[in-house]
């Protein structure tokens, strides 16, 4: 028989159970009454259901981090002083203006009267020479304040060749005896922006021309003439009203304006002085005569290059009659209505000194700050202050200084000014020296000497002007010394140490030289130079070596004159009445 238990009496019994335990445990609780039969219904099969998880208390929100404080930015680094702040020329005993052994004077002028002193009103301020203009081209002789460049541009050389691609005849004065482009004459490069060349007095297809590249040149016909550098055609009608001979050099405003700036050097009748012209009509805007009471020296000439501070609107020239002339321009240029003019305010300086006669001055001037350094045919080379045109240091340099000074800033700080004199008042067998000096205060660093002819009244010693080494023939300075007594030649081209004065090669000539050299460089910075000679040959040189590559004959007879360079374009005249252009390739 199977044990059996059926489940309601399993639900009575455990519900008895129950009950007993119930009471047991607690007497209060009222006994329950057992279930009537005729109410009990069976109760569903339980199912499971699991507990639910037991809640974990809830932790507190982790705290916001607290950003991190940003660093304080770095204050930024004062950019370095411009090197020209720094330059604060001083004299030293042997460059005293006032020592017993200079006994130096001079005088200002302004409005016609001499006063005792003087601050100008437009504040003069040359940068470095990198930052004298934007023009694409050469401004001027030399290129710049600093006088470091005739080129512009770099190179293509592929075979080192020499090829003359065009050239124009030109004139004379005085039945000939002042003929072609004379010493220093060298021309300005320029391409013209957009703007600038629509408002000028251009025949219309060089006004339409985009990308005009003018060669502007002056020569001793009296005449200034403007070229197209790809084929030597007119760009524009000649200026004609100098008529006597100009044997110095043009330059173009270095902001771009439409201003020329030219001296005469010879004078058959016409007044004799230094002229600024309009390049929108081409008028005069400005003449300084040079027959000026207040010079010592009665010498009209202005072969000399003007040098213009653009921030300050300010040129200035010196005359051949020993007076300095500073010319605030006072310049009222228009683009969009074509027009400019200028209302000039001249203060003028002279000075003399028993030590030297003839104080004229024929080199171009260089300025760097507030400082103008410069030489005259006696020899001296001064500092002048041109914010109060007083002298700051003098220093006797031998011989008349035709040459060009030179100023360089090295990288320790050092301001170097290059100067050269020629063999004139020494007459036979004088010196030619070369020389650096401190531009803070005319010190000697170095000198070098080459003894030089003077016969037939043509000069021996340095009238050309200096390269400053750039690429591979940086930290050279290279000189061409013209009537060489001693050595393998007539002429010579000398690289010299700029620190040591080291020779650091020579490249001999059979001919002499007045015509300055140019440098010229390729992308990767090697340098070709080019060199003209009396001969009327033109020279393509390796520069790191001296090494002539090449050569080509362009006169007939002596170039004087100095080239400036366009990318792989040369331009030169001769005083065989021609003006070249020639290609290197």
């Amino acid at each position: 028989m199977r044990n059996y238990i059926s489940g309601r009496m399993l639900y009575c019994l455990l519900a008895l159970i129950s009950s007993l335990l119930l009471f047991g445990c607690a007497s209060e609780v009222a006994e329950t009454p057992p279930p009537d039969d005729s109410s009990f219904v069976e109760a569903p099969t339980p199912t499971y259901t699991p507990p639910s998880p037991t809640p974990t208390p809830s932790q507190p929100p982790a705290p916001t981090p607290e950003p991190e404080p940003e660093p304080e930015p770095e204050p930024e680094p004062e950019p370095p002083p411009h090197p020209a702040t720094l330059f604060l020329p001083y004299c030293i005993d042997e460059t005293d203006p006032a020592s017993d052994y200079y006994r130096f004077s001079y005088d200002i002028m302004i409005d016609g009267e001499i006063v005792d002193e003087y601050t100008r009103e437009h504040p003069v301020f040359f940068g470095l020479s990198e930052e004298f203009t934007e023009l694409e081209g050469v401004a001027g002789f030399r290129g710049n304040n600093f006088r470091n460049t005739a080129s512009w541009g770099t190179v293509e050389v592929n075979n080192a060749t020499l090829t003359k691609v065009w050239q124009i005849p030109i004139g004379s004065c005085s039945r000939g005896r002042w003929t072609g482009v004379g010493w220093n004459g060298q021309p300005a490069i320029i391409r013209w922006d957009d703007e600038t060349r629509q408002i000028m007095n251009l025949y219309d297809d060089k006004k339409e021309k985009e990308g005009l590249v003018e060669v502007i040149y002056a020569a001793m016909d009296g005449k200034i003439r403007f070229m197209d550098l790809d084929d030597g055609t007119p760009t524009r009608p000649d200026i004609t009203s100098v008529r006597d001979p100009i044997k110095g050099s043009v330059n173009v405003d270095p902001r771009g304006y439409p201003l020329l700036y030219v001296g005469q050097g010879i004078s058959y009748g016409s007044p004799m002085g230094y002229r600024v012209f309009s390049l929108i009509d081409g008028r005069e805007l400005l003449f300084i005569n040079g027959s000026d009471r207040f010079c010592y020296r009665r010498w009209r000439a202005f072969d000399s290059n003007a040098l213009i501070d653009g921030t300050s609107d300010t040129m200035i020239i010196p005359g051949e009659n020993g007076v300095l002339y500073t010319a605030y321009l006072g310049t009222e240029y228009d683009r969009e209505a074509g027009t400019i003019s200028i209302s000039p305010e001249i203060v003028k300086y002279r000075y003399r000194t028993p030590l030297c006669s003839e104080l004229g001055t024929e080199s171009s001037v260089t300025g760097f700050a507030n400082y103008l350094l410069y030489g005259d045919n006696s020899g001296l080379i001064q500092c002048v202050d041109l914010n109060t045109m007083t002298p700051v240091w003098i220093r006797f340099c031998t011989d008349d200084t035709d040459s060009t000074p030179l100023l360089d800033v090295e990288e320790d700080g050092t301001v170097g000014l290059y100067v050269a004199c020629e063999v004139d008042k020494q007459g036979r067998g004088g010196l030619a020296y070369i020389r650096k000096l401190n531009a803070l205060n005319g010190d000697l660093m170095w000198e070098v000497t080459y003894p030089c002819i003077f016969d037939d009244r043509v000069n021996g010693g340095v009238l050309a002007s200096p390269i400053l080494g750039r690429g591979d023939i940086e930290g050279g300075v290279i000189y061409f010394v013209a009537k060489v007594q001693t050595g393998q030649g007539r002429g010579v081209l000398v690289n010299i140490d700029k620190v040591t004065g080291e020779i650091i090669w020579e490249t001999w000539f059979t001919r002499y030289g007045w015509s300055s050299p140019v440098a010229v460089y390729t992308e990767e910075g090697k340098s070709y130079i080019i060199v003209c000679d009396s001969s009327g040959t033109m020279f393509l040189l390796e520069g790191s070596t001296g090494a002539v590559l090449t050569s080509i004959p362009l006169a007939g007879g002596n170039i004087e004159g100095s080239p400036a360079v366009f990318e792989n374009r040369i331009i030169i005249g001769s005083r065989t009445q021609r003006i070249y252009c020639v290609e290197i390739g």
